[in-house]
Parts: structure tokens; C-alpha cells; sequence
């Protein structure tokens, strides 16, 4: 799959991977003026709300906002609700369940995406988050067991609608799990994105 066009905005979505740019030993050491241990952002980069990732259109029963109105050419990302550092300069990075509601995000695609931030620090730098690919989670051995969007296609890929995904982790063979909180459920999927078992 070819790397979508970089673009960004000022003030478009903060990536919430600043965090990881601060050491425990920098934390710790640092003091504000009342003496307190305190955390500082030493790094930030941005994506743009306005981003569109490959994919069908999305967002047709989304309330419009900020001057956007669906539906979108592809699939957007609204933000990011979890992410996983690969300690090589990149994340996994996984948006939740789209546009807010189950109703209004059956056109959504559940998915993890590899990005690179690269990073605007005091000393400069273009502040800007480098979308390199992603991985649509999908059922196609008909482990989910409830009706999915998707459920008469081949491939079943996830919608919003189907899970609200919050939370990920990865495991030693490249597998993903991910919390859902409309069960709320567990779902393990590989390193594909299908669905290895039943929800927990």
C-alpha cells in the first residue's frame, strides 16, 4: 500500500505521544516554583482533524462541527485513543469508534495505524505526524457473536458501530489486544487485524 500525502494544520489534533518523550529521571528532577516534581512537554506533533486516510467514505451521519460536514472522500481520523511505542521512532497508534455514537459510525473502519511523529522540540523541528500504513481489524472467521455491520461481505471489517474500541496492547507474537467498552470485551486479533477468538 502506497504512504497517503502528508499535511497538516496548526492546531489540528495533538497526538497524544508527547508523553513518551519524557524520561523518569527528567520527570522526577524537574520542579516547578512551588517546589512540586512535576512533568514537562519536551516534544509535540500534530495531525490534521481535516487528515484522510485510504478507504470508503465515512462520516455520511455525522453531526457536522467546526465547519466539517460528511460525508468525508475517505476515512478520517478523529484522534487517537490509545498507542503503542515500537522504540523505533514509531507508534501504533488506534482511533476509538469514530464519530461519537454507534449510529452515526457503522462507516467508520476500526484501525491501527503506524505513524511517525516527528517531533517539534525547543530547538525546532516540523512538529508534524506521518501517517505510514494501517491495519483494518476485521472477522472474517465469524468469531464475534452478534451481527456486525459487515456481516454478509468476505473480509467483515469492524465498524464503529460493531465496537468501541479504548485500549490496546500487544503481545509477544505480534498480536493485538483491545479493550471495547460497549460490552464491554476483550478482542484479541493478529497482527493482520482478524479476530482470533470470541470476545471476552
Amino acid at each position: 500500500m502506497s504512504r497517503p500525502s502528508r499535511h497538516h494544520l496548526v492546531g489540528g489534533l495533538v497526538v497524544a505521544l508527547a508523553a513518551a518523550t519524557v524520561s523518569p529521571s527528567s520527570a522526577s528532577s524537574h520542579h516547578d516554583r512551588h517546589g512540586r516534581d512535576g512533568a514537562r512537554l519536551l516534544a509535540r506533533a500534530t495531525l490534521s482533524a481535516d487528515y484522510q486516510a485510504p478507504g470508503p467514505p465515512s462520516g455520511a451521519l455525522a453531526t457536522p462541527a467546526n465547519g466539517r460536514q460528511g460525508p468525508f472522500p475517505g476515512q478520517v481520523i478523529p484522534g487517537f485513543s490509545a498507542a503503542i511505542d515500537n522504540r523505533d521512532g514509531t507508534f501504533w497508534a488506534q482511533p476509538d469508534n469514530g464519530f461519537g455514537a454507534k449510529g452515526n459510525s457503522a462507516d467508520f473502519l476500526l484501525r491501527l495505524y503506524l505513524v511517525e511523529p516527528h517531533w517539534k522540540t525547543a530547538r525546532g523541528g516540523p512538529g508534524a505526524v506521518e501517517v505510514l500504513r494501517h491495519v483494518t481489524l476485521s472477522d472474517p472467521r465469524h468469531e464475534i457473536p452478534f451481527p456486525i455491520v459487515n456481516e454478509t461481505t468476505r473480509d467483515r471489517q469492524l465498524t464503529g458501530d460493531d465496537l468501541d474500541i479504548e485500549s490496546v496492547q500487544r503481545g509477544r507474537d505480534g498480536s493485538f489486544w483491545i479493550g471495547d467498552e460497549f460490552g464491554p470485551f476483550i478482542v484479541h486479533v493478529d497482527a493482520q487485524g482478524r479476530v482470533l477468538s470470541a470476545p471476552v
